[in-house]
């Protein structure tokens, strides 16, 4: 073999060998794109869900269910009815230390009294209101 044919051959190896790693790089390229396409493609996915839980979240907070809101609107009237009746009924205009709270229809009392007598009265005329359906009493008698 002749120098010119071994320069040849030699080119003709540097050849391969070159063509061969500029295609293990295309390769690996190719190998990388396709790699952080999934993590683009995950890391999309969870903002999407995130976004959604946050909707959710916020929907939840601002329009609370329906009977949710009914319930407190029938609370609040309660309370109103049992204040009134309360107010209305004859040696209970001067209560000034006694606290009516209403939830899910049973009636809380609470605070001082001047006699047990006047503690039980409390308790039956919030017990005749129209719509409660217990009447917890927690006033104490102070003499």
């Amino acid at each position: 073999m002749g120098r010119k044919e071994l320069i040849i051959v030699l080119f003709a190896a540097f050849g391969l060998v070159w063509g061969g790693c500029d295609r293990s790089r295309r390769e690996e390229a190719r190998d990388r794109e396709a790699e952080a396409r999934q993590k683009i493609k995950k890391m999309g996915h969870d903002a999407r869900e995130k976004v959604r839980k946050l909707d959710r979240d916020i929907q939840a907070t601002v329009q609370p269910d329906g009977d949710h809101a009914s319930a407190k609107l029938d609370d609040a009237a309660l309370l109103a009815k049992v204040k009134a009746k309360l107010a209305s009924d004859a040696g209970l205009t001067t209560l000034k230390n006694v606290n009516v709270d209403t939830r899910d229809s049973v009636v809380t009392l609470r605070g001082t009294v001047e006699s047990d007598t006047q503690r039980q009265q409390i308790e039956r005329a919030a017990a005749q209101v129209n719509g409660v359906r217990r009447v917890v009493n927690e006033l104490k008698v102070v003499r």
